[in-house]
């Protein structure tokens, strides 16, 4: 790339690259960057409870809660308020938290949760009350404030969620 024309399909390419690091996706708003990343400290991947309360721990990573933006949620035969409809604010949003019975054969009562409050800037305990005896796979996933999936910056970005198995006696 040497020559006056490589030099400058280079410099352009360059620039494609710089003014694409805030690029706007459609109407949809920024993208995040980098991507948000969310833990469950507790409890443990395969841990077995007594009772019927899921006490849960998460973290993030590159993530501002901002629960009193997020519009009012749906049920479950409704779409959320504003679904979909909502600019995405680069790297913030709120929690959902998902506790579904596992394996679900022919089992029901899938739990839906929001976390409405973090202890510090990326840590939150809450617990999923009034769970029945049994195995359940607990999601928590990080969402815009209409309640939609994250934008990723790069289509190989892993998405925003972890998900632990737990049993409950």
């Amino acid at each position: 790339m040497n020559s006056p024309r490589g030099l400058a399909i280079a410099c352009l390419f360059s620039v494609a690259l710089v003014s694409c690091a805030g690029l706007r996706s459609g109407d949809r708003g920024r993208v995040d960057d980098p991507t948000p990343e969310v833990r469950i400290l507790s409890p443990a991947d395969r841990a077995v409870l007594k009772g019927s309360e899921v006490p849960v721990q998460i973290e993030t990573k590159n993530f501002d809660f901002a629960y009193s933006k997020a519009t009012t949620p749906g049920t479950e035969t409704t779409l959320p308020e504003k679904y979909g409809m909502v600019p995405q604010e680069a790297n913030a949003g709120h929690v959902h938290v998902y506790l579904s019975p596992y394996p679900s054969e022919g089992r029901t009562g899938r739990t839906f949760f929001m976390v409405t409050t973090f202890e510090m800037p990326n840590t939150a305990r809450f617990v999923v009350k009034g769970v029945k005896p049994g195995t359940y796979r607990l999601l928590v996933e990080l969402v815009t404030h209409d309640h939609t999936a994250r934008l990723k910056r790069h289509p190989r970005d892993w998405p925003s969620i972890d998900m632990i198995t737990v049993t409950v006696e």
